[in-house]
């Protein structure tokens, strides 16, 4: 079985990847567990929902998401948890952060990825990766517009192009 952990910054990131894993594996293919990181806690406190509708009875895959609270927490858990994550048998760990309100993505991919020993801050494990939404998540959904009339037929790429400010 494939075990996999993300760590996101927030709610609507990890019930994005919630129904993003589930569209991309089959429900009756991967078991997934939420949790929100409440504060400084360790372990996560709270398992939260909403997730896949059944608990697969054999899955093939087996994701914990993780929300960290904001985005300088993604890395900081990936690092706190990472020892306990292997020896679970989790051979992949993925966070996902916004680059808002920086703007040079170059230089935060590059202290993600290898830390600033100046500050005492440590590289990512070989079996880590951090992907940075150039926008918040929420606005990939307003960049694409076929989306719009599937929640109601008057939301036309018209009418929300005139409401949406540039």
């Amino acid at each position: 079985m494939k075990k996999i952990a993300f760590y996101v910054e927030g709610q609507t990131e990890q019930f994005f990847l919630n129904k993003l894993l589930i569209e991309i594996a089959g429900i009756k293919n991967i078991c997934l567990i939420l949790r929100k990181f409440n504060g400084r806690s360790r372990p996560p406190t709270q398992e939260i929902y909403p997730k896949s509708v059944s608990q697969p009875v054999n899955p093939s895959h087996t994701a914990l998401i993780y929300n960290c609270g904001n985005d300088e927490g993604v890395k900081t858990r990936i690092l706190e948890e990472y020892q306990d994550l292997t020896n679970d048998g989790f051979n992949e760990i993925i966070g996902i952060r916004d680059l808002f309100p920086l703007t040079d993505l170059t230089r935060l991919e590059t202290r993600l990825k290898n830390g600033l020993p100046s500050r005492g801050e440590i590289p990512l494990p070989a079996n880590t990766s951090i992907v940075i939404a150039v926008h918040e998540v929420e606005a990939w959904f307003l960049a694409e517009c076929n989306h719009f009339t599937c929640i109601d037929s008057n939301l036309t790429e018209a009418l929300v192009a005139s409401n949406y400010p540039s």
